[in-house]
């Protein structure tokens, strides 16, 4: 769509670059036919690279690149009027004195006629650049001069208004994010993961979001500190991030899985491993990816660890991983009951689970069947 000044009001923005590219590109249309010549005097090459940015303004500026001044002059006479007036956000109209002075100290200005408009280049409230547009005769059409008129009083002072909200805006969030702690970041980071881990499976997004409450509730039983519970919520979250990489066929295969699709399935370890391989992480997440399949008794894979091998993280990890399967929904069978689902995790306490995390979900079980709103009746 074309830009004007009328529609560009009522634009959405969120960085002041692009309001800027809007109103270099409305200017552009306005005057098109209008005019010859565009000139920019710049305080730094950033000013026009952000100008080289449009797609109108760079048409012009590219081709007379010879004629572009890198620094302004404030020596000369007509520049600091220029620049006086614009510091008040007001774009000036230069009558042919002003432009026979600037032909007659700047070459880059020779092609320039009688008459021409100057408008500021701001950056954060600053005039950092001036863009000159010259009319194709010695004057610009009377009409123009109306509309000119127009866009000057009305619509100019209401998009530096709109740019000026922007700008703020920008820095409220600014600082918003930077007094936000890096872990609130990075749990940020790691929820937009999951939910477009939802995306492609949503029961499998919903027994990591499951694992990491009731993990959270267990390690809370067994006191652990701050640092052990976030190790919990997140890595409850991405313990089987891994099986977004599973061919969906082997995850809902409703029979029992062959020697090689069992294979498969259990490379979801290595291959979680491999998505966070590069994430520095100041909790043990990694290790509860790679051990959340190990068991006491070193039954468990990868890597078949005993006991003493595994962090208390991902024996924590295990039990809730464990539980909340056995109370859902599979392809292959129906879910069990939770006491069902509590009585088999007990069988095996101390055998493949660690004594006193089952112990810690039993207490809670115990004391709410619901584990503490989790598992509603």
């Amino acid at each position: 769509m074309k830009i004007t000044f009328n529609n560009l009001l009522n634009r959405k923005y969120v960085l002041e670059r692009d309001i800027y590219q809007d109103v270099l590109d409305a200017l552009s249309d306005f005057f098109d036919g209008a005019t010859t010549s565009y000139r920019m005097f710049r305080q730094s090459d950033a000013v026009l690279h952000k100008a080289l940015c449009n797609s109108q303004i760079q048409r012009v500026l590219v081709h007379q690149s010879e004629h572009v001044v890198s620094m302004v002059d404030t020596t000369n006479d007509v520049l600091r009027q220029v620049y006086k007036t614009v510091r008040n956000n007001k774009p000036v109209l230069l009558d042919a004195h002003s432009i026979s002075s600037l032909r007659y100290h700047f070459p880059e200005f020779q092609f320039f006629k009688q008459c021409a408009y100057a408008f500021p280049a701001l950056e954060n409230g600053t005039v950092v650049g001036l863009l000159f547009i010259s009319a194709s005769d010695n004057q610009f059409p009377s009409e123009i001069i109306a509309q000119i008129k127009t866009m000057i009083d009305d619509y100019w002072p209401k998009a530096y208004e709109l740019k000026t909200q922007i700008v703020q805006q920008y820095h409220a969030r600014r600082r918003h994010f930077e007094m936000r702690s890096n872990e609130e970041v990075l749990l940020n980071v790691i929820g937009a993961l999951v939910n477009l881990m939802d995306m492609r499976n949503h029961a499998a997004y919903s027994h990591q979001r499951n694992v990491s409450k009731l993990a959270l509730r267990i390690g809370k039983q067994l006191e652990c500190d701050h640092e052990q519970l976030m190790a919990l919520k997140v890595g409850g979250l991405l313990h089987d991030i891994g099986t977004s990489l599973v061919p969906s066929e082997i995850i809902n295969k409703t029979i029992t899985l062959n020697d090689n699709e069992l294979a498969q399935l259990r490379s979801h370890v290595p291959l979680g491993l491999g998505i966070v391989k590069d994430v520095e992480f100041c909790w043990p997440i990694k290790e509860i990816i790679e051990q959340h399949h190990e068991r006491m008794n070193g039954s468990g894979y990868p890597h078949g660890l005993l006991s003493h091998q595994i962090i208390l993280e991902a024996r924590i990890i295990a039990v809730a991983d464990v539980f909340d399967a056995l109370i859902s929904n599979r392809p292959f069978r129906e879910r069990y009951s939770k006491t069902d689902a509590m009585n088999i995790i007990l069988k095996d306490k101390g055998i493949l689970f660690d004594t006193f995390c089952v112990d810690a979900l039993k207490c809670l079980f115990d004391g709410d069947h619901t584990l503490l709103g989790l598992y509603p009746d």
